[in-house]
C-alpha cells in the first residue's frame, strides 16, 4: 500500500512535468495562477533545471529516482529533474523551513499530508489541485 502511494506520487510528478511539454495550441499567457504556461518550455533558452526535495528512503526512493532518471532522458535538452533525498519527512520540512529564511526552496517538494499544511500556510507552495491542467494537441 505505502509503496502504490509513493509510486502513485512519483507518477503525479511525472505527469505533472509531461504537462511543461508544448502543444499545438498551448496558451503563451500564464494561467490564472501566474504560472507560465506550456508554450514557455518550447520558447526557453538552454534546459530548464527543477529541483525536486522528497523524504523518501530505501525502495521507494530507488523507484522515485528510476522514474527522473527516466523522465530526464526523454527530455534531455529541454528539462533536467535534480532530485535530493533531504532524510525523513521531518528532515525536509526543517530543511524547506530553513531554505524558506535564505529563499533558496526547491522547485518541487513531496511531502506527507502532515508537512502539506504547514507548505500551505506559508503560501510559497502551489497545491496540485490548483495546477493547471496542460493542454494537449489532439
Amino acid at each position: 500500500m505505502k509503496r502504490s502511494v509513493t509510486l502513485g506520487a512519483a507518477a503525479l510528478l511525472l505527469l505533472s512535468l509531461a504537462g511543461c511539454s508544448a502543444g499545438a495550441d498551448a496558451p503563451a499567457t500564464p494561467s490564472a495562477s501566474g504560472a507560465p504556461g506550456p508554450s514557455a518550455l518550447a520558447n526557453a533558452k538552454g534546459v530548464t533545471e527543477i529541483s525536486f526535495w522528497h523524504g523518501l528512503g530505501g525502495i521507494n526512493a530507488q523507484a522515485l529516482q528510476s522514474l527522473i532518471d527516466e523522465f530526464n532522458t526523454e527530455n534531455a535538452g529541454k528539462i533536467k529533474v535534480d532530485t535530493s533525498a533531504q532524510g525523513s519527512y521531518a528532515d525536509l520540512l526543517a530543511k524547506y523551513t530553513a531554505s524558506l529564511r535564505d529563499k533558496s526552496t526547491p522547485t518541487v517538494t513531496l511531502s506527507n499530508d502532515i508537512s502539506s499544511g504547514f507548505l500551505y500556510d506559508v503560501k510559497r507552495s502551489v497545491s496540485p489541485r490548483r495546477w493547471p491542467r496542460p493542454t494537449r494537441a489532439t
